[in-house]
């Protein structure tokens, strides 16, 4: 019966994927007894600091818990062939410093802040999984950037994070469910898509190179498939773009 369950789970499109779904796939699929109770420690850790949040409505796509985002970006490395128990848990937990910091803080020490809630990491889940989490947070703008001040800003960090293979691994799944499902915001949200896709667009050469060096593929890591992830995905968003500057004109 349970071969049945797992095949049929298996061909489920993961936005068809609720949060129980979700993580018993990351622990089946990934099949490494000695760290399943790590996982469920790192789920449930994230799960609490975003039990409030929700992830923004895309098209037709109903509004969803907000932890259905990292568990799903965990599931892909995990179906990218990634095996390493420290760029799994991160990817699990790889907002929740850049949402929920002062949060995490106040609760765990005294410092509510990214680096109180890194140390609250680094204590938890030990120090690569919070150095990798630190690498994927973004750091807070200066005030008054305008909005491509802020893009800039943002692909430069993300262009200087991913030099490490492990961020690069956690940065690639995260950028593959936020750019490359901009399609679903073209009939509901013109303007956020044609603003998104002007973020995303430029860094998609970016990952692509980065993620046929000899580094990443000594991960385990599947970079053909994830490859032709991003081909598509840059193919889908600049139809979105395309279709969102028409509607906003």
């Amino acid at each position: 019966m349970m071969n049945v369950v797992n095949e049929m789970r298996t061909e489920l499109p993961m936005k068809g994927m609720d949060t129980a779904l979700l993580s018993d796939a990351i622990i089946h699929e990934l099949n490494d007894p000695d760290s399943v109770q790590t996982i469920r420690d790192a789920i449930s850790f994230a799960a609490y600091y975003h039990r409030n949040d929700t992830r923004a409505q895309r098209g037709p796509l109903p509004r969803g818990p907000y932890i259905e985002h990292p568990l799903r970006n965990t599931l892909r490395l995990v179906r990218y062939g990634v095996r390493d128990v420290s760029v799994i848990v991160a990817s699990i937990l790889h907002d929740t410093v850049e949402d929920h910091a002062a949060e995490i803080g106040e609760e765990h020490c005294t410092d509510a802040n990214a680096e109180g809630a890194l140390k609250v990491i680094r204590s938890m889940f030990g120090e690569e999984v919070a150095n990798i989490v630190r690498g994927v947070t973004n750091p807070d703008h200066p005030a008054g950037l305008t909005r491509a001040e802020k893009h800039d800003r943002y692909r430069s960090h993300v262009a200087e994070a991913i030099a490490d293979p492990k961020v690069a691994l956690v940065k690639v799944s995260d950028f593959v469910d936020n750019a490359c499902s901009l399609s679903y915001t073209a009939d509901g949200n013109a303007r956020m898509t044609r603003n998104l896709a002007a973020k995303y667009e430029p860094l998609f050469p970016v990952f692509e190179d980065r993620m046929v060096h000899p580094d990443i593929i000594a991960l385990g890591a599947n970079t053909g498939e994830i490859r032709r992830h991003l081909q598509h995905g840059a193919v889908t968003l600049a139809a979105a773009a395309a279709a969102a500057a028409e509607a906003v004109k």
